[in-house]
């Protein structure tokens, strides 16, 4: 019997394997299809044990081993009529394929697709379906905004609501105080000390982020929150429509879009040529990047 788990959500992938092993008697074998052989394929998929007569056999990335992916096609009659349970699990895969068509023939094939990012409602349907499949009563607006500061990706969507079941009270403040914000919602924070003028609390808190995080990763998400407040302030796109076209969480850009209404648009124009000018010197200078990100925030702030 074979199973082929296609998708790039591992989450949801993740979950319906561990239903599948935690309604079965047998102990999965998990194996790394990227490093497996062609002369051990057949014992892998076909072979029996000494104290089982079936098998659970998890393969992950098999198709990114492209001499071995080629040979399984040949294997899919055998696969059919074995007693042990295949399940291959793969992140993408070209359905042009031949080993592909030959598994559609014979194979329970099931996509695992994202959360949408554009569709807010399908995010929190999701958060709320999950939390009270946790014992978690939480309420519409806490939601949205354990949403906005996780982001939604799942995995980190869950691990929140553990630590919040722990907790044993959900609210705001205990969201602030337990959840760490995602990269994206730390950084906004910081760009939003440099719109609001608040030179020394932003400095304080980039030297604590200098210890630990990477100034080129920092300042790209920098930079493309810079791009959404410029969009906001000086296209004619509504902030909806922005939301749509750059696939960016509405609710982030309704707090992008309160920063852009405190900086007129000369500075705004400023802050951008600021941007291209560390951009440049980022690539090109031989200079600590971190003093580049403080001088850059530092010269926002005091526009």
């Amino acid at each position: 019997m074979l199973k082929v788990f296609v998708g790039e959500n591992s989450f949801t992938a993740g979950r319906a394997i561990e239903d599948i092993i935690k309604n079965s008697d047998l102990t999965p074998e998990r194996i790394d299809g990227e490093t497996l052989r062609v002369v051990d394929l057949a014992n892998v998929l076909m072979g029996g044990t000494l104290f089982a007569a079936q098998r659970l056999i998890i393969i992950r990335h098999l198709a990114d081993n492209s001499v071995v992916w080629a040979t399984l096609a040949d294997y899919s009659d055998a696969l059919k009529q074995s007693d042990n349970l295949v399940i291959l699990v793969e992140p993408k895969l070209d359905k042009r394929s031949k080993t592909y068509k030959a598994l559609a023939k014979i194979a329970e094939i099931r996509e695992f697709t994202p959360l949408p990012v554009r569709d807010i409602a399908a995010q929190l349907k999701w958060l709320e379906a999950e939390s009270k499949r946790m014992g978690l009563i939480i309420d519409s607006y806490t939601l949205r905004h354990l949403l906005l500061r996780v982001g939604h990706d799942q995995w980190r969507l869950v691990s929140a609501l553990e630590k919040l079941k722990l907790k044993g009270e959900v609210n705001i403040s205990v969201i602030d105080e337990l959840i760490e914000p995602s990269d994206e919602q730390n950084i906004f924070a910081i760009f939003e000390l440099a719109v609001n003028k608040r030179t020394n609390e932003l400095l304080e808190r980039l030297n604590r982020l200098e210890l630990s995080e990477d100034p080129y990763m920092f300042f790209g998400i920098l930079a493309g929150q810079m791009f959404l407040l410029a969009s906001l302030k000086l296209s004619k796109h509504s902030p909806s429509t922005l939301a749509k076209n750059f696939a960016v969480h509405p609710f982030a850009l309704s707090n992008m879009q309160s920063l852009a209404n405190r900086m007129g648009e000369p500075q705004v124009k400023a802050a951008l040529k600021l941007f291209n000018k560390t951009d440049l010197s980022m690539k090109t200078a031989n200079l600590d990047p971190w003093l580049l990100v403080k001088s850059l925030l530092t010269q926002i702030s005091n526009l």
